[in-house]
């Protein structure tokens, strides 16, 4: 099917396109072999074909590792030289117009022939993906003398003539099933010796693993019984090495594709199911078929090797991939002399190392292990957990290191460890005793039951940062009269993460009056050891300072090693899967000393939709984990967003988020004029928190001002949260202007433009307190006719000193006319009100 035409190619050239390159091409598929209906067509070609099957690619504008991935796939099936390569859908994570653009960008730079289905985060955007690939949602194709169906989720009637339904999208795929049955049963009648392969994004109910848990529907029987069918599907995220990553149980043969972004796999283990270490991963399968002969092999595409099993096996011959074969009853079991190696063993818990199981079938493996603890004595079970073996990390580690808590100091314990098989059978387990340590008396801490803190954010400090050295000197000057007991830095607290720059950070450090504890971002990459020694914090750590817990977790890859307090692969990027388990467990010791008092977790990239820009700069690993801690009031910085904003604070999932902001330059949400960057967008903004007991008050400050910015935020740990944005909408009002703004008009010289000046708009006094006009939307009429797509831009809510004016700069005005503008304006919660009417006239 690939390269892809522009949007503005001209028929006739594609016409041309098309007939030049269906002699001697991979770029296109040949307009003969394309399929919608009831269309008449012949298979030929040579007997053999290879392709690359990936999936759920997950691309953004600033997921880069995606794109990495992705260009890896890319490079490594032509360096194989495969004949294509076939994406199961989600290639997008929003389906935006950018997204699209990034992913056909990839493709282009390569020659191998690419071929898309889509999936449900490419939502209904059938008219971008027929403009950026050339092609249709569903269809049917012949290369090589085998059948391909793409197939994409979506809602009837089914078009077939031009393979989309009435909308793209969701999960379903009944509305093209009668087209599908019709076809399928052409392509195996034509000769039922080869098989025919389907790409759906959402696989079936209960056939690949993990696929009881996430599937799709409509496609159900379908395709029993047919052996020539191969169904390839994504959408379940999970690694390609799993002996049930393909199955043949139902008549078939269903294939998982894996991802080339996360994992995410079965639930019930411990940690959620989402396995630490299983973040921006690159998984694919390698396909080869020969006549009725198919074979596949597992890929681990960043490393550009092969992985677990190869299946192989005959469409005109029994099936042998099911649930019943001698490798699906194979038992895991330890090695003679296996042993449980207990590290450490704390007053409340233990850490513990188990050895890898084995199992004597290539075509299995150690999926878990269950982790039994008992009271010795009274042989009550206070632990059950099934933890991952870790079967799809490259190459598998020796040894697994396991941490729990949830014992009573003094007693002792027998600790059982099970391994289960990638069908979900049990071996013999190993086991070993420990004793937990005594109670005795702790250190003393200082305990008055109240403290007061500064917290700042994105300081991007350097030797050649002038103005964030500013910016700084003006937020130490400002703590330094609070009287703080202490400090904290979340992150990105230099520009590049070199040691010149750190040794920035350790002078302006200095100048503060009050401790200070930091956190690693991005912007620091894999420097730990530079961030230790000048900032004398830990990467991540957990401290009780006036009584309150403060816990600080830097994003890195790989596993948690405790010897370090490191992530095994080096910190850096956006991930915290692999500080999990410790950062429970901390907050499980935190909730044990004191479940009514707020507990403060630092990190520097937002949990996805918490508060104000975060849907569209985010990290990842956490959301799950702090849903299960009311306690919790987590600060993150990363999106440069002010805190003039009432939604900068969040309490939808039950914990509370809150935005710590920047000391360098604002950026804010997509959809305004002039993209994410407001103008004048120099920015220093900070907050002090003050605690006593279970109360917190957070106060917002603007530096530069040297003033409070309006929004500050009161709550309680263990009462009504009153800061979720479903709640606050409810009790909102659509601002509104003044039935006399007094707006003025000046004119370019050519009259080409016009710049309105208007009086703001306010917000409605029956409005929620911390309300804003956040916004205007801007549309342009001449007469009764639109002429310009509407467009937003902000209403500079985010100076702390907003203006009563604003402006806006209207273009491509015409000589001689009569226009209307109407400006609408948006609160902070959305809500839009009645428009204010500005007439133009031009010369």
């Amino acid at each position: 099917m690939k390269k892809f035409l522009n949007a503005r190619t001209i028929i006739f050239s594609l016409l041309l396109l098309l007939v030049l390159l269906a002699s001697n091409s991979k770029i296109y598929a040949n307009p003969s072999d394309l399929f919608f209906g009831e269309s008449d067509y012949k298979a030929s070609g040579d007997n053999s074909f290879s392709f690359l099957a990936i999936s759920d690619t997950h691309i953004t504008r600033t997921n880069v590792e995606e794109q990495e991935n992705l260009r890896a796939a890319l490079s490594f099936a032509e360096n194989k030289g495969y004949d294509q390569v076939n994406i199961v859908g989600d290639f997008t994570n929003t389906g935006s117009e950018e997204e699209y653009s990034i992913v056909a960008n990839i493709i282009n730079d390569f020659s191998i022939s690419t071929d898309l289905s889509m999936g449900n985060h490419e939502g209904n955007t059938y008219e971008r993906f027929n403009r950026y690939f050339n092609s249709q949602p569903s269809r049917h194709e012949v290369k090589n003398g085998y059948h391909f169906f793409y197939l994409s989720p979506g809602t009837a009637p089914f078009e077939s003539q031009i393979g989309k339904g009435i909308f793209q999208g969701g999960d379903s795929y009944i509305y093209l099933r009668s087209w599908l049955e019709s076809e399928l049963n052409k392509a195996i009648a034509e000769d039922p010796t080869k098989p025919v392969f389907v790409f759906a994004h959402h696989p079936i109910h209960s056939t690949v693993q993990v696929s009881e848990f996430w599937f799709g529907t409509g496609l159900e029987k379908i395709f029993d019984n047919k052996p020539q069918v191969v169904l390839f599907s994504g959408h379940i995220h999970t690694p390609v090495n799993h002996p049930r990553n393909l199955v043949q149980d139902r008549g078939y043969t269903a294939v998982n594709t894996g991802t080339l972004s996360y994992f995410q796999m079965e639930a019930g283990v411990e940690g959620g199911s989402m396995p630490e270490n299983g973040e921006h991963i690159g998984h694919g399968l390698e396909v080869v078929v020969n006549g009725s002969q198919v074979t596949i092999k597992g890929l681990n595409l960043n490393a550009g090797q092969y992985i677990g099993p190869e299946w192989s096996f005959d469409v005109t011959q029994e099936l042998k991939y099911t649930r019943n074969n001698s490798s699906a009853r194979a038992l895991p079991y330890f090695e003679n002399g296996a042993e449980i190696i207990v590290n450490d063993v704390e007053k409340f818990g233990a850490s513990i190392t188990i050895p890898q199981a084995r199992i004597d079938d290539t075509h299995n493996l150690v999926n878990f292990y269950r982790v039994e603890v008992r009271d010795t004595r009274l042989g009550s079970l206070i632990r059950n957990n099934k933890i991952w073996s870790d079967y799809f990390v490259y190459p598998q580690v020796d040894h697994i290191n396991y941490d729990f808590k949830g014992l009573v100091a003094g007693r002792s314990y027998t600790v059982s460890v099970y391994p289960i098989s990638g069908f979900g059978l049990e071996g013999l387990p190993i086991k070993t005793t420990l004793t937990t340590k005594p109670l005795k008396a702790e250190d003393e801490q200082t305990q008055n039951g109240k403290i007061r803190f500064g917290v700042l954010s994105d300081l991007h400090l350097g030797p050649k940062q002038n103005r964030e050295k500013k910016h700084f000197d003006l937020a130490a000057e400002y703590f330094n009269k609070q009287n703080l007991d202490q400090v904290v830095m979340v992150g990105d607290i230099t520009d590049n993460g070199r040691e010149d720059e750190y040794q920035v950070v350790a002078e302006k450090y200095a100048s503060l009056n009050a401790p200070v504890l930091s956190s690693m971002g991005n912007h620091e990459n894999d420097t730990a050891d530079l961030f230790e020694k000048y900032t004398g914090s830990k990467a991540n750590d957990h401290k009780v300072i006036n009584g309150y817990h403060f816990i600080t977790v830097s994003p890195g890859k790989g596993l948690y090693d405790p010897e370090t307090g490191l992530a095994t692969k080096g910190q850096g990027g956006g991930n915290y899967q692999y500080i999990r388990s410790w950062l429970k467990d901390q907050l499980d010791m935190a909730v044990e000393d004191n479940p009514d008092q707020p507990i403060f977790v630092f990190f520097h990239h937002p949990i996805q939709n918490t508060f104000y820009v975060s849907e569209e700069w985010h990290g990842y690993g956490l959301s799950l984990l702090l849903l299960q801690y009311p306690q919790v009031v987590s600060f993150s910085g990363h999106i440069h967003s002010p805190n003039n904003h009432p939604l900068s604070i969040s309490q939808d999932y039950g914990y509370t988020a809150v935005n710590t902001v920047s000391l360098s330059y604002f950026e804010m949400e997509s959809g305004k004029r002039g993209g994410t960057h407001p103008k004048d967008n120099d920015c220093a903004q900070g907050m002090i928190v003050e605690v006593e007991g279970n109360k917190v008050r957070i106060n917002n400050y603007d530096f530069l001002l040297d003033k409070n910015i309006d929004q500050s935020w009161e709550f309680e740990i263990g009462k009504p949260l009153p800061y979720t944005k479903l709640g606050r909408r409810a009790q909102s009002k659509a601002p509104v202007f003044e039935s006399n703004n007094d707006y003025t008009v000046d004119y370019s010289e050519d009259f080409s433009k016009a710049l309105i000046n208007f009086r703001q708009a306010q917000v409605d006094p029956k409005s929620i307190a911390d309300d804003i006009v956040h916004s205007y939307r801007y549309v342009v009429f001449y007469g009764d006719h639109l002429i310009k797509e509407s467009f937003k831009e902000w209403s500079d809510f985010y100076k702390t000193d907003m203006k009563d004016y604003s402006s806006v700069e209207i273009n491509d005005l015409k000589a001689g006319k009569d226009y209307t503008v109407k400006i609408y304006p948006i609160n902070a919660y959305g809500l839009e009100g009645q428009p204010l009417l500005v007439k133009l006239s031009t010369k």
